[in-house]
């Protein structure tokens, strides 16, 4: 799927697909926070599995992902079968993050 360029575009992909899963990156253009999107996002889509991307490895970000409804949290730098697994576990209900709020 092609990346919208801003996030009202995002938003009307979003509503027109209706993905049975996202991936968000903290850091979005414009200055968006892809935190406070994902908790957004899962608002109005309750069933929808959203994992962030991130290049930030600081615990604060993992757990604010986690209260925001993430379920998973995988860096940037991590290989790409890290966030096949996120995303995996994500479909068996299974959360995946880093060992300091929990399991991965």
């Amino acid at each position: 799927m092609k990346r919208p360029a801003t996030l009202p575009k995002a938003w009307k992909l979003m509503r027109e697909l209706r993905p049975d899963a996202v991936i968000v990156d903290v850091g979005l253009p414009g200055g968006e926070d892809g935190i406070a999107l994902t908790e957004k996002l899962v608002a109005e889509f309750p069933a929808i599995v959203v994992l962030i991307l991130s290049a930030h490895d600081e615990p604060e970000y993992a757990q604010r992902a986690a209260a925001a409804g993430a379920m998973g949290y995988v860096l940037k730098n991590d290989a790409v079968d890290t966030l096949r697994m996120a995303l995996r576990n994500a479909f068996k209900g299974k959360r995946t993050f880093r060992d300091e709020i929990g399991n991965f």
